[in-house]
Parts: structure tokens; sequence; C-alpha cells
């Protein structure tokens, strides 16, 4: 007998470890526990690097979310200005700031590079879901549409076909190029998208939908 403590913001994906009977904790009883604040997170996070890292909680508050709130991005900066050795409080806060900045702005590139790199029926999914938010349904008459208007500016030989299939195969390739990953909720496969919309807030955005043909449930995190 034992208990497992997960933390995170993925709820479908936690939920998952219970609900699917080829998951390791399939049907254990699961207790949600309340949300930190941010104030106890950026105290936990100074902590975490060191006795020497002092900035104030309101500038690692900006820094927090000029990393668009992703811990991952807001930790290298952190780390950065830890590795830095000893300095003032407000020289750290300058150089937390200045590499929060550098950071998302690394990942920007790094992920736009991935973005030229798909194909123009991906990318337009893509953008169709930037735009749509938890309103994505791109098996949808008005999404085909846009698609459509969105894919006109290719040549007439460039052009992709727009069905089910062909969206369902987008969604897939998505999948290879590691923007998209899959799993099961229950009895019903459930595919999962995730796509940093930088072209439209730089944060990620995600959908959750069921088989093609389905309308997709979606959400911004």
């Amino acid at each position: 007998m034992f208990r497992f403590l997960a933390t995170g913001s993925h709820n479908e994906k936690i939920e998952c470890l219970v609900s699917d009977k080829h998951q390791a904790f399939y049907l254990a009883p699961l207790e949600v526990l309340p949300t930190l604040g941010d104030d106890d997170y950026l105290s936990w996070a100074r902590r975490n690097h060191g006795p020497q890292f002092e900035p104030v909680l309101t500038v690692m508050a900006r820094a927090f979310e000029i990393c668009l709130r992703r811990p991952e991005a807001f930790h290298k900066a952190c780390r950065g200005v830890a590795a830095m050795g000893p300095q003032s409080g407000e020289m750290q806060e300058q150089m937390l700031l200045c590499l929060a900045r550098e950071q998302i702005d690394l990942e920007k590139r790094m992920l736009f590079v991935r973005l030229q790199r798909l194909r123009p029926l991906e990318q337009a999914v893509l953008r169709l879901l930037a735009e749509d938010g938890v309103d994505f349904t791109p098996m949808f008459p008005d999404a085909r549409r846009r698609l459509k208007a969105m894919l006109s500016v290719l040549p007439d030989d460039q052009r992709p076909q727009l069905t089910d299939d062909t969206i369902q195969e987008a969604l897939d390739r998505l999948c290879e190029a590691k923007l998209v990953w899959c799993l099961c909720v229950g009895r019903e496969p459930v595919r999962e998208v995730a796509a940093r919309a930088a072209a439209c807030r730089g944060d990620a955005v995600c959908f959750t939908g069921c088989a093609a043909r389905r309308p997709f449930r979606c959400r911004m995190r």
C-alpha cells in the first residue's frame, strides 16, 4: 500500500492514470489537492536556487509571466542568475528579467524553425487551432472553408485536398513532429494535440478530440 503524488496542470493525463485499464493505477482513488498560490510557488523556487538567490517575489512574478507561466523556461532563467554567483539583489532582478526574455525568445525562434518544416495543411491546421482555441472544430464546414482560404495562396497543383482523412493525416504527421501526442481516457481514444501558437500569443495551445468526423473538445493553457 502506497500513495503516488503527481503534480502538474495536465488534468487529463493525470486522470488517465486511474481511468485507463492499461495504466498502472487503474481504478485507484484520486484525490485532488489544493492549488498552490503564486507566492507559495515563487517562494519555493527562490529557496530551490540557493541561499544567495534573493530577487524579490514581485520581480520573480514578472519573470514568470514573461516566461508565459511555463516552469521550464522560468527555472532556466533562475538557474542562469544563480550560476553567476553573489550579486546584489537589484542586479539579480535585472538579470532574471533579461534571461527570462532571452529564454522565451529562444524558444519562440526554435518553434518557428519547427513550424517552417511542416507541410501547408499542417501549418493551416495549427493556425486554425491558434485562432479558435477552445472552439477548434477542424472537421466542421466552417473550419473547412477557412482552411481552404488559407491554402488558396498556393498554386493549384500544390494545393492539398481537404477531407476528413487528409486533416486526420495532417494531425498524425504533427504527432510524428512531436507537436502532437496520443493518449486514451477510459474506453474512448483521445487525441491530444499541443502546439505553441507563438504567432497568436506565444503560449501553448492544446486541444483534445475524439475520432475524425466528430467535433473536438478544446482548451487553452
